[in-house]
């Protein structure tokens, strides 16, 4: 099916350095430009415009480094309107920053925080500083008229924030433990969280109008607009297939759930899911391939030994909510497990909305007048999937020594970067052939399906709104003036010049570049899946695997 025109390779500068590559742990694309926003451990968040390159991938342009404070930087988001940025520090911080109309040359003051600082090409300024949590922030999520950001902490809280006032709106407590992910509904009725104590919470405005009754008696009276709506949650004892999601021995600092940009699903991370399998007495990690032909080939050659070899195995998992629809998980999408079984840290959707494939397929999203496609990764693989199929239409697996952060999708919805612990950033370039052609909200404005034209007049609206909070944010907002220290910072030992540790240099030590493109294949083999595991105490992959997994690749 595949031809091997999807492309997938590390790229290799210095992304976040002090002495040597540190983890990214969070990356965003601007809404409409060539931009994108990585942060990591080395305390910065910096800015990279990007413009294709020879070799069919991008050369990467260093613009500025913001840094603050002295601690990681876990989350980073744009805002809809791209000039504004939040963030989320170890240690509680929010901030707010906004480009400058004037880039203003560094000062010696700058490297106080940051060397690269030195090198930026613009400007950007703190608007805010917004302290709540008491412990780290591990994630962010922004409202789509600019009005609230929402922030989720390992102090097991999530606050709620007013943009234009830098005020704390609202305190949740409904977690147990840390608060590691966060989504806002791309219709501005809900947000969602999930945290390690194995629970998914809905958020209601209040302000809005109840799209769909759940039947459930209203929740607690809260000091806000705020309430919870639902919580997905499933106990050991209510059903055979156990609880919904993994605790916190899950390796992942992370559980990066998404709305799809219809609004029409939710798709969380970290979920399991139990399955009944028939082993073999010899072979105790081998499922029986066709149960029952399998049980009747092997009956009298095994005795018993089949017949008693059923038992429960948990699996890991992807669970689709459909919304309103909380109570049960309307879709599973399993993870293949190898050797070492590997959570789901992370879901990000395309904004972009795809025409439908003209050939039939068979499909459990229920989807008819167009398509979607998100990004699902595991500690060391990518899983591309399609809303017109059940399969994922691409593996990518080998790419990254250590475990994947975070995602993003740029607006042309043919090109999706990821970040990782091991320091680096990697693309992946699809074809339009591959992923099929967009639908153009603006130029098609006339021809859209009802669903789109729909959603695209809540869009409207929406930006409209953005548009007065913008404004309400920029009000009275005088940039926050940056701490200082009396004495200059000396050159950390063993750090190269300056020229040769400026961000965008080749760093000594890299993943390797090479891509490696599958042949014709419609299912993953059992010697493709081995390629899925944990790099993180590994030496360097071979070389990145780009499996092509469903035939919708190719045109009829």
């Amino acid at each position: 099916s595949g031809s091997g025109r999807m492309k997938a390779k590390p790229i290799e500068i210095r992304w976040h350095w002090k002495d040597l590559s540190e983890p990214v742990l969070s990356i965003d694309h601007h809404p409409s430009l060539n931009r994108i926003v990585t942060a990591g451990c080395d305390n910065a968040i910096k800015i990279w415009d990007y413009s294709p390159a020879e070799d069919g991938f991008y050369t990467f342009d260093f613009q500025s480094c913001l840094c603050r404070e002295t601690q990681p930087v876990n989350a980073v988001r744009f805002l809809p309107r791209g000039d504004m940025l939040l963030s989320g520090h170890d240690g509680g911080l929010v901030i707010l920053w906004r480009k400058s109309e004037r880039h203003t040359p560094p000062t010696t003051n700058f490297e106080t925080f940051h060397p690269d600082q030195k090198h930026n090409q613009e400007t950007w300024n703190v608007l805010r500083i917004m302290r709540g949590h008491s412990e780290d922030v591990y994630s962010l999520a922004l409202s789509p008229d600019m009005k609230f950001g929402v922030s989720g902490s390992i102090d097991a809280n999530i606050i709620v924030w007013e943009l234009a006032t830098g005020k704390l709106h609202q305190k949740l407590d409904d977690h147990a433990h840390y608060v590691q992910g966060l989504a806002w509904d791309p219709l501005n009725v809900y947000f969602a969280s999930q945290s390690s104590d194995r629970q998914v919470n809905l958020y209601l405005d209040g302000n809005k109008k109840l799209l769909q009754q759940n039947g459930k008696p209203p929740a607690k009276k809260r000091d806000g607009r705020f309430e919870l709506d639902a919580a997905i949650a499933r106990d050991e004892e209510d059903a055979t297939e156990g609880r919904y999601f993994r605790d916190e021995t899950a390796s992942t600092f992370f559980r990066r759930l998404n709305w799809s940009p219809d609004g029409l699903f939710l798709v969380t991370v970290c979920g399991q899911r139990k399955e009944e399998t028939l082993r073999g007495p010899k072979e105790k990690g081998d499922m029986a391939n066709g149960v029952e032909d399998g049980v009747k080939e092997n009956e009298d050659a095994m005795g018993d030994a089949v017949k008693d070899a059923t038992k429960d195995d948990v699996i890991n998992c992807a669970h689709v909510f459909l919304r309103g629809g909380w109570g049960s998980s309307f879709i599973c999408l399993p993870i293949p497990d190898d050797e070492v079984p590997e959570p789901v840290v992370g879901i990000r959707w395309s904004s972009t909305f795809y025409r439908i494939r003209s050939h039939p397929t068979n499909t459990p999203w229920r989807l008819d007048q167009y398509r979607m496609v998100f990004a699902l990764f595991t500690v060391s693989t990518l899983f591309i999937y399609d809303t017109s199929c059940a399969e994922p239409l691409a593996v990518v697996s080998n790419l990254h020594l250590a475990t994947i952060t975070d995602a993003c999708w740029a607006p042309d919805g043919y090109t999706l970067m990821v970040a990782s612990k091991d320091g680096y950033v990697s693309t992946v370039i699809f074809e339009e052939k591959e992923l099929g052609p967009v639908w153009d909200m603006d130029a098609d404005a006339e021809d859209l399906p009802s669903g789109l034209q729909e959603l695209r007049q809540i869009q409207a609206e929406l930006e409209d709104d953005a548009v007065e909070e913008y404004r309400r944010i920029l009000k009275d907002a005088a940039p926050v003036t940056p701490k200082t220290k009396d004495k200059e910072p000396t050159t950390s030992p063993g750090k190269a010049p300056a020229d040769s540790t400026s961000p965008g240099k080749e760093p000594a030590k890299t993943p390797p570049a090479d891509v490696a493109a599958a042949g014709p294949s419609s299912v993953q083999s059992d010697a493709q899946a081995t390629a899925v595991q944990n790099h993180t105490d590994s030496p360097a992959p071979s070389k990145p695997i780009v499996q092509d997994t469903n035939s919708l690749f190719d045109d009829e």
